[in-house]
């Protein structure tokens, strides 16, 4: 099974290298640079898994997994910050987001993120 992964990541050097990296592992990757972009994109794919970045520019990427989990409730959503500090709040746990679901930059080996998305796919909706 071909996992359809979109990665939502304004910095495009970040982006691209996360897209080769999944690539080279089988996935089938597009990515985005905003939550708005990103919306639309789930609206016309069916990605199983989305992976965000928190800062991005305008909406930001826990409020735009809120957004997104209400319409798209099979979408795994797996967060990938600089943030040391971010940890879910109630709402997103509510959702069914995992703290296993948060991966904090510079993950090294990328192998872990593979292996994660495997996990979460294997894991069922949310809903």
């Amino acid at each position: 099974m071909l996992i359809s992964i979109l990665i939502v990541e304004d910095n495009q050097l970040m982006g691209n290298c996360l897209k080769d990296w999944f690539e080279d592992e089988g996935f089938k990757v597009m990515v985005v640079s905003s939550a708005d972009t990103a919306l639309e994109m789930l609206a016309v794919n069916d990605f199983q898994v989305c992976i965000s970045d928190l800062n991005l520019v305008g909406m930001q990427g826990d409020d735009f997994i809120r957004i997104a989990l209400a319409a798209h409730s099979r979408t795994k959503f797996i967060i990938l910050t600089g943030l040391c500090y971010y940890s879910l709040d109630d709402e997103l746990r509510s959702l069914g987001m995992l703290d296993e679901d948060i991966f904090y930059k510079p993950v090294f080996p990328l192998g872990i993120l593979s292996d994660a998305i495997r996990k979460a796919v294997n894991r069922g909706s949310y809903i």
